[in-house]
């Protein structure tokens, strides 16, 4: 639990310090230091799945048809009606500017779901494998710079994580029963829809 709390503190507080200094926009006046190119469009399609929502739309019928990642979108639009951050400025022009509001909660709330996710995981693991073994891997998922570097921004990578450790935490428990394999089945459909590679 300490390991797990430590590695959640470390993450909010990069994610405090990446938002603090690169939530602003580059000199051209348009194009943000933190949310551009996959994360732009994702970010923009999420505020007009927020926008339709709001206008009496259903939320599963709203934004624009996408073949990539669906599920970060509809994170983010729901995150954007939960939260009531406008995510995006002048989303009907051509070129919307994203809103220098509301994204250290996003990446506090990426990074609690995925420590959760590790606890869950940990749980399950700790019941299989030896106590020095169970301590590496815990270790090394909450500390591992890499994985705290994807909390930390706004790629699809940390859902993702966190989908896959609940994935091997219900694998751990080795039952074999049809509601836990529909569980397994509708959790890989989740993660597909997150990150299709």
């Amino acid at each position: 639990l300490i390991i797990i709390f430590l590695g959640l503190i470390i993450s909010v507080a990069l994610s405090a310090y990446y938002v603090s200094k690169y939530d602003k926009y580059n000199e051209n006046g348009h194009d943000h230091q933190l949310i551009k190119d996959e994360t732009y469009y994702h970010w923009t399609e999420g505020a007009k799945i927020a926008d339709e929502v709001t206008k009496g739309k259903n939320f599963f019928l709203s934004g624009d048809i996408t073949f990539t990642k669906p599920l970060h979108q509809r994170i983010i639009g729901l995150y954007s009606l939960i939260t009531g951050y406008d995510l995006v400025e002048n989303l009907e022009s051509d070129n919307p500017k994203i809103s220098l509001e509301g994204k250290l909660p996003f990446l506090a709330l990426q990074s609690i779901i995925y420590f959760f996710s590790l606890f869950f995981f940990s749980k399950k693991l700790f019941k299989v494998i030896p106590d020095n073994a169970f301590l590496y891997i815990v270790f090394f998922l909450s500390l591992e710079l890499t994985i705290l570097q994807f909390h930390s921004s706004f790629f699809t990578e940390s859902i993702y994580f966190s989908l896959q450790l609940i994935i091997f935490a219900i694998l751990l428990e080795k039952k074999e029963n049809f509601s836990q394999n529909l569980l397994i089945g509708i959790l890989l459909g989740f993660l597909f829809l997150q990150r299709s590679a």
